[in-house]
């Protein structure tokens, strides 16, 4: 739709060739011909009286004198503003203050002209003198006079395909085009209304803007089959580059009805709901009819109808809100949707009403099905009802965003916040049950990859049962209350020389705990496989460096520092000793994490996915960091080595993510393809700059002699402000 308000910049620069016009006469009738001989005596009498008032005129500069040698102009050229002097016929007016199409022999172009020294109308002859102007996408002529000198019968038009007008080269050229009618109505454009027309070609869709009209003619359109002709009208950019194309049409007249269009939308035949855009061979789609019952509705937008289990989406601008189970006929036209089709620019008639339809009650992972054959979703725009955990909760201005979990399968549920009444925001991890339209989303070649739940309103979410008190966030806040608690005690211990003793002692027996912790630890990886120790060796290596060495050293120095200040500062001496105290908690507790690690990737009888996916949900549930999963491919059997080396890299990756680059948003996607599987992690964190002299540290090294032990290959890419993604390909096995 073409809104009110002044749009220089968006069309009119450019216009049709007028000798395809005298070259075709002997292709269009005795009509045509005739047509053809006027308009050639006429060009003939103007070029006689050009070449009269050439001779005795004697300008300085030679105008140009067709409009092939100015549209010929480059921007740089035309904006000299080089004289001209053109004759050609009014194709039509645009409806921008003065200006109009004009055409010669040579082709056609637009006119601007401030004030008009002659009233113009499509069909007239002109004499039009000015300068070359760049325009805003092609040239123009700026005209200073233009002289009223005759009128003829408007050109032919020759029918150009839609894909013919996508280039911006047919900008302001008087053509032809051929479709059905979807919608018609008065708009208001540049203090003018125009009666607008959308018209299908069968291969993309042409607005129309007539000028003149009379009486209210746009519902006899409506689905009939018309070839419209008139001037490309350009729509563009700042950067003078194409985007899209409408056509001007002076006058009704200048549009034929090839075939009628029903003026009763609600007469044509009924059409099952599974029946759009089946095979048929006509090559213009015309207005269909569907009936069923209203499942679902966002007023002035759409609603979703549903019978014997299918779906449809139907675009409506009607903003009358329909009762759940009303049953209505909706007429319009079968367009592509995301994965089943829609209806457009549809009208609705209510025809009774029946009990609100009762959802299909599916497991989350039978909504998308399939094998090595393809995938289906036969509940696309049905009604359904899922159970699933809830991840995460968004709010924006207009929508309340759920991401829900139910095993390996994560999909989103989206309810408008125009529903009333408010809901309520449920606490993350609690379970619900969602009832909604079914919703499929596809990828690259119309495979469906995921779906979304649309919710009617918030009494379609029902909480089955709150989490566990015990969340990440209640556990930080023991957590912080017990070290309040700790610090405390401490203090009150600092004055208490006596109670110095049983502290150290407490320090000493806690790094017999680390030294048993390590010792312990060392023997675990000697049980590893043969040919994987000394790789194990270095890993361990890395992560106790990281923890026991650094923690080793504070503690040793915090307590070195005891010792000096025995007898001198006490109350110094006291704090030394509870930083030494903190140091081997730190420590403590990173090496039980470290440990706790090496549990991930056990033999459990888990899938790849199933362990990826619940260690994304384990690192990121309560940090604010958002983890998404998705698998691509069919998944196979894998060795324990395979399956634990990309679990560790995925595990070493999320942690750097976190600690140091602070990324909000991470991404995992696991490949299984022909010969190999991949995995990719990327996240928006604060990225790095790639150099060959960096510090690759031990988790960088640790990952790719993970990875080139099996044979594969690793890589990582990243940037300041662009984040990081790494990618692993290991071969099966």
């Amino acid at each position: 739709m073409v809104t009110d308000g002044p749009l220089p910049s968006l069309f009119c620069d450019d216009c049709s060739v007028y000798s395809r016009f005298l070259c075709s006469n002997s292709a269009k009738g005795a009509a045509a011909r005739q047509t053809t001989k006027e308009l050639a005596q006429t060009l003939v009498l103007l070029a006689v009286a050009s070449s009269f008032s050439s001779a005795a005129d004697s300008p300085v500069a030679q105008p140009l004198t067709s409009v092939q040698q100015i549209r010929g102009l480059t921007p740089e050229q035309a904006a000299r503003g080089l004289p001209i002097h053109v004759r050609g016929i009014v194709t039509t007016l645009s409806g921008w203050k003065h200006s109009f199409f004009v055409k010669d022999n040579t082709g056609s172009i637009s006119v601007n002209r401030d004030e008009p020294d002659s009233k113009i109308r499509s069909g007239d002859l002109v004499d039009i003198e000015g300068i070359a102007d760049p325009g805003l996408f092609a040239p123009i002529i700026v005209a200073k006079h233009v002289t009223l000198i005759g009128s003829a019968r408007l050109p032919y038009a020759p029918l150009v395909t839609f894909s013919r007008l996508q280039w911006g080269s047919l900008d302001s050229q008087w053509v032809a085009v051929r479709g059905v009618v979807r919608s018609a109505e008065i708009v208001k454009i540049w203090e003018h209304n125009f009666l607008s027309l959308l018209v299908d070609t069968g291969s993309g869709q042409v607005r129309g803007l007539v000028l003149e009209y009379s009486g209210d003619p746009h519902n006899l359109l409506l689905d009939a089959v018309i070839e419209m002709r008139g001037a490309c009208g350009t729509a563009f950019n700042d950067r003078r580059q194409f985007v899209s194309v409408s056509l001007f049409v002076p006058s009704l007249a200048s549009i034929t009805v090839t075939v009628p269009g029903n003026p009763d939308p609600f007469q044509s035949p009924l059409r099952p709901l599974d029946s759009l855009l089946s095979f048929a061979i006509d090559d213009i789609p015309r207005r269909i009819k569907v009936r069923g019952t209203v499942t679902y509705q966002s007023p002035g937008q759409n609603i979703y109808i549903q019978y014997k289990g299918r779906g449809l989406l139907v675009y409506t601008a009607s903003r009358n809100v329909l009762p759940l189970g009303s049953v209505v006929e909706a007429a319009g036209f079968a367009a592509n949707g995301a994965y089943s089709p829609s209806l457009d620019d549809a009208v609705i008639r209510v025809v009774g009403l029946d009990a609100p339809v009762a959802p299909l009650a599916l497991e989350p992972k039978n909504v998308i099905l399939g094998d090595n054959f393809g995938f289906t979703v036969p509940s696309d725009g049905a009604l359904v009802r899922l159970r699933a955990s809830l991840v995460e909760w968004t709010e924006s201005a207009t929508e309340n965003t759920l991401l829900l979990h139910n095993g390996d399968i994560v999909f989103s549920a989206v309810l408008a916040k125009n529903s009333s009444p408010a809901i309520h925001k449920c606490a993350i991890g609690s379970v619900l049950q969602i009832t909604g339209i079914c919703e499929a989303h596809t990828r690259r070649g119309g495979v469906p990859d995921s779906f979304r739940i649309l919710p009617r309103s918030p009494a379609d979410i029902v909480v089955l049962s709150e989490p566990s008190w015990w969340t990440a966030k209640h556990a930080t806040t023991v957590l912080t209350a017990a070290l309040a608690l700790t610090l405390g005690v401490l203090c009150w211990v600092a004055a208490l020389r006596s109670q110095v003793k049983r502290q150290t002692q407490l320090i000493r027996s806690q790094l017999a705990s680390l030294a048993a912790i390590s010792i312990e630890t060392n023997r675990l990886a000697k049980r590893a496989q043969e040919g994987a120790v000394a790789e194990e060796r270095n890993l361990l290596a890395h992560e106790l460096h990281d923890t026991l060495a650094g923690a080793f050293t504070g503690i040793s120095m915090q307590l070195q520092a005891a010792s000096d200040l025995a007898g001198s500062n006490e109350e110094l001496r006291t704090a030394c000793i509870g930083r030494a105290d903190d140091l081997a908690s730190y420590g403590l507790r990173n090496v039980r994490e470290f440990v706790h690690s090496l549990t991930i990737g056990s033999a459990n009888g888990s899938s790849l996915a199933v362990e990826m996916r619940t260690l994304l949900i384990s690192a990121t549930a309560g940090t604010g960091t958002n983890g998404k999963f998705t698998v691509e491919g069919h998944e196979r059997p894998l060795s324990a080595a395979c399956s634990n080396t990309l679990l560790r890299v995925m595990q070493e990756a999320l942690g750097n993510a976190q600690r140091y680059a602070e990324a909000k948003n991470i991404l995992v996607t696991l490949r299984f393809e022909k010969e190999v599987l991949s995995v990719t992690i990327s996240d928006d964190g604060k990225g790095f700059i790639m150099d060959e002299s960096m510090d690759k540290g031990f988790g960088l090294t640790g990952m790719q002699s993970r990875i080139s032990r099996l044979s594969g290959r690793f890589s990582l890419t990243s940037s300041p402000g662009a984040g990081t993604e790494i990618f692993v390909e290991l071969p099966y096995g």
